[in-house]
């Protein structure tokens, strides 16, 4: 089945989901504000490595993947799939922002915020429609997606002064996308813009293999998975 990706990626977020909500709303409740940045720092960090992993096969490899479970009639849409791919690989590298607020008991800021960026997706869904087609259109959800998390995370940052991220989570946003310039560079030097499979692979073990070596991974989210399994 073609949604065998996507349908992991999905069950993985939803058990995450599970866990941290009440998790998060507990910590936040208790004022306990320092490990409450600790929580959405880390689970921000894992699922943007997770997020990578899925985002980097799925977007070098949808060509393929379209082939291989549809047909060519469907490779008109090839490139509005990698731009949805990269909207999802944003929304989910944020981390959980909508479930930080309804963990703050700011549900109605949440509903404002995705209101508005509702509106501004439709206006400029439609624009972008007659300019670029449907290409357009997944244009219009990657730039809503971004907007509706990032006005959730200045709300959170700025407005109630609670840090969400830190520095090992930009360092693994630039590695993610310093890894996608290079590999994309690679394939459109040397392949003629395909990207094949042992070249993902490479990729993807040095994009695995960065974060020990960084020490982006090591103890401390042991001892911090440990804490929270005593919580839950």
């Amino acid at each position: 089945s073609a949604s065998i990706f996507p349908m992991a990626l999905a069950t993985f977020l939803s058990v995450v989901n599970f866990l941290y909500l009440p998790i998060i709303s507990s910590i936040y409740a208790n004022g306990q504000i320092r490990k409450f940045s600790t929580v959405s720092a880390w689970t921000s960090k894992w699922l943007s490595c997770a997020a990578f992993l899925f985002t980097f096969i799925l977007f070098f490899h949808s060509d393929q993947l379209l082939l291989l479970f549809f047909n060519s009639e469907y490779m008109v849409a090839s490139v509005s799939l990698k731009i949805l791919i990269l909207a999802q690989f944003f929304h989910v590298s944020f981390g959980f922002t909508g479930q930080n607020l309804l963990a703050m008991g700011l549900s109605k800021v949440q509903m404002y915020i995705r209101i508005l960026t509702l509106i501004f997706g439709l206006v400029l869904g439609i624009i972008l429609l007659i300019m670029w087609s449907i290409n357009g259109l997944a244009i219009s959800v990657l730039i809503s997606i971004i907007f509706s998390n990032i006005f959730q995370i200045l709300y959170i940052t700025r407005v109630k002064n609670i840090r969400l991220f830190y520095n090992s989570n930009y360092i693994i946003w630039l590695l993610a996308i310093s890894i996608f310039i290079i590999n994309s560079l690679i394939s459109f030097i040397c392949f003629d813009g395909n990207t094949t499979v042992a070249q993902s692979s490479i990729f993807c073990l040095l994009f695995i293999l960065s974060l020990f070596f960084l020490g982006l991974i090591g103890k401390e989210d042991l001892k911090l998975i440990k804490t929270l399994s005593i919580d839950i």
